[in-house]
């Protein structure tokens, strides 16, 4: 070896030395959550409950940065952008990833370019809820009602491109009817416009209406699930209801900066599926709807590229764009 190849191969030698002393050391300071929606979402709601365990599992605080907007792009593009030494994990509903980037002409970030997988760690299933003054209590009645001559039936979600859009668009192609969109920064502001009575529908996340259901404050009129929930045993599936076609789901999951060092994706993998198997946070996730599926990094890269190509010729066939 020539003298002239020493500088490069001891840079490169340092280089490596200086990363795997890094990922040793990490974490030594807060971990950063960016939740693409404000807070009351099922993103959200997980996030913050993971992040009162993984203190004990990591040894520093977990920090939730709710960044709502444009169907959760304004917090995945943050996401994307942030430095990748593991300091910044993305916390999010798949349809940041899977959906918004298809609605967009330029979207600003490439989920699977941007991105390094990390953990699917739940899935759950939309709920379809009315306002109590919204004459419906069956899936039959909302399409009847929505059918009628003059009607604008109005549905919230938490942007285009959420899950809760994604529910009622498809709602709209399979029952053949026209609810109107009305998008919000995230499911709990989504939620709380169907409380007030600012819009007649939501095809809410289980765990950002349960507690309004369970006061009254909302109808709940079916699950958008191919079964009922455990949560939920008498509400019906929209698919037995009179759309059989019909099944949503959508999943919560972890993702990181691309770049981030494989020890450090490691521990963080680690760190949120131990919290998330911890008997009283399974207890809490079950009581609220989640599931737990506890995907590998490659099992959530194979999910996604999955996702993305359905959703990918959906929303070509539909036309919809990131206004709608």
């Amino acid at each position: 070896m020539t003298n002239r190849y020493l500088p490069k191969l001891a840079g490169a030698l340092l280089l490596v030395v200086s990363c795997g002393a890094a990922a040793q050391a990490y974490p030594t300071k807060p971990i950063r959550f960016i939740v693409p929606f404000a807070p009351g979402g099922s993103a959200d709601i997980l996030a913050r409950t993971l992040s009162q365990k993984l203190p004990e599992l990591l040894g520093q605080a977990v920090v939730i940065d709710n960044r709502g907007g444009a169907g959760g792009s304004v917090g995945a593009e943050i996401a994307a952008k942030a430095p990748a030494d593991g300091y910044a994990v993305f916390f999010t509903t798949n349809g940041p990833v899977t959906v918004t980037p298809h609605l967009q002409k330029k979207p600003a970030y490439d989920p699977q370019k941007d991105f390094t997988p990390l953990t699917v760690i739940a899935e759950l299933p939309n709920v379809l809820v009315a306002h109590p003054s919204v004459p419906v209590k069956t899936v039959r009645e909302v399409i009847v009602l929505a059918k009628a001559k003059g009607s604008h039936i109005t549905y919230s979600s938490g942007g285009a491109g959420a899950s809760n859009h994604l529910a009622a668009e498809l709602f709209n192609y399979l029952a053949k009817v026209n609810l109107v969109h009305i998008p919000y920064k995230g499911g709990g502001p989504a939620a709380i416009a169907v409380v007030t009575g600012e819009v007649s529908l939501l095809f809410g996340t289980l765990p950002s209406v349960m507690g309004h259901a369970q006061s009254g404050r909302l109808r709940v009129i079916a699950v958008t699930s191919g079964k009922r929930s455990p949560v939920m045993p008498n509400v019906p599936t929209i698919r037995e209801s009179g759309v059989p076609e019909y099944e949503m789901t959508s999943w919560v999951g972890a993702l990181l900066p691309a770049g981030v060092p494989v020890a450090i994706q490691s521990r963080l993998y680690q760190a949120l599926t131990k919290a998330a198997q911890l008997p009283e946070v399974k207890e809490r996730l079950a009581h609220e709807g989640y599931e737990l599926v506890l995907d590998t990094p490659e099992q959530m890269g194979k999910r996604l590229k999955t996702e993305m190509d359905s959703w990918s010729k959906v929303i070509k066939a539909s036309g919809m764009t990131a206004n709608n």
